[in-house]
């Protein structure tokens, strides 16, 4: 930093806590729960994230925020694909991270 004597904490989620996030979401979206309809899988996503970045929501997480966003999406596509015999995708004209925020995706 030139010019200023600034200091700040610069606090972010450890990797270990962000393995142990990725493993609940994991099991969250595992196959076991393909029965599942997408608002109540997405109200549970939401209520787990939202209390993790609550608790880790001081200081700069916004990397890990970003990562665990992109994990979450990548599960949730793959949750969707399983869930039929039929090819599932986004209606026409709107893009895959569009299409699960309407339907009440939280993005950190």
């Amino acid at each position: 930093m030139f010019g200023r004597r600034q200091w700040y904490s610069n606090v972010f989620p450890s990797k270990r806590a962000q393995q142990r996030k990725r493993a609940v979401l994991h099991r969250m979206t595992d196959r076991r729960h393909c029965f599942k309809p997408l608002p109540w899988l997405d109200a549970e996503l939401n209520r787990h994230r939202r209390g993790w970045a609550n608790y880790f929501g001081f200081g700069f997480p916004r990397r890990a925020f970003n990562q665990l966003n992109r994990y979450v999406l990548h599960r949730l596509w793959q949750h969707l694909h399983r869930r039929s015999q039929r090819r599932f995708g986004p209606p026409e004209g709107i893009s895959e991270h569009e299409h699960l925020t309407k339907l009440g995706l939280l993005l950190l």
